[in-house]
C-alpha cells in the first residue's frame, strides 16, 4: 500500500542502497529483472494531487524473459494495437497517430523516443515493441527489445 504523503520518491540503479528501487521496479514489472546489467530510474509520487509515477529500466533479456513479460502483462505490438476493436482509439491517441495512413510502428517509435531515458537503447524498425493493453494517455506501459536488451518505460497519472 502506498503512502499518500505528498513526497516524491526517486530511485536509481546508481543509488548505494538498491533494495527499495528494485522492489518498486519489480512490483511494476511483476517479476524481478536480472540484476547484472540492470539500469533504472524511478520517480513515484502520491499525494493530494493524485498519483504521478514515471519508471524506466533497461536489463538483459532473452526469449524466456520475453515470455515472462507476455505471461505477466497483456501486451500487443503496435500494428495489433492499432486494429484492436475496443482499444485502438485510445492507443492511436497515445502514440499521436492522427491518420490511418501513418504507420503505427513509426508513430510508436517516435512516441518512445520522446519518453525514453538516455541509458535506454535507441529504437529502429528491427526492434520488437510491446504495449501493455489498455494503455492510454494517463496510464501506459511498454517494452521494447533490441540486441538481447529489454527496455521498459511506464507512466501513470491519476
Amino acid at each position: 500500500m502506498r503512502n499518500y504523503d505528498g513526497k516524491e520518491y526517486r530511485y536509481r540503479s546508481s543509488d548505494f542502497l538498491k533494495k527499495k528501487g528494485l522492489a518498486a521496479l519489480s512490483s511494476h514489472l511483476k517479476f524481478e529483472p536480472i540484476k547484472k546489467g540492470l539500469v533504472y530510474d524511478i520517480t513515484l509520487y502520491a499525494g493530494g494531487t493524485g498519483i504521478y509515477d514515471k519508471l524506466a529500466a533497461s536489463f538483459p533479456g532473452n526469449s524466456e524473459i520475453l515470455d515472462l513479460i507476455k505471461e505477466k502483462h497483456e501486451v500487443l505490438m503496435p500494428l495489433e494495437a492499432s486494429h484492436h476493436e475496443e482499444w485502438s482509439d485510445d492507443f492511436n491517441w497515445l502514440i499521436e497517430r492522427e491518420e490511418s495512413a501513418e504507420s503505427p510502428v513509426e508513430c510508436s517509435i517516435n512516441f518512445i523516443a520522446s519518453k525514453m531515458l538516455p541509458f535506454q537503447q535507441v529504437l529502429d524498425n528491427n526492434c520488437f515493441i510491446y504495449f501493455v493493453e489498455w494503455s492510454d494517455v494517463n496510464d501506459w506501459t511498454l517494452f521494447w527489445v533490441k540486441d538481447d536488451q529489454i527496455n521498459f518505460i511506464s507512466f501513470s497519472q491519476g
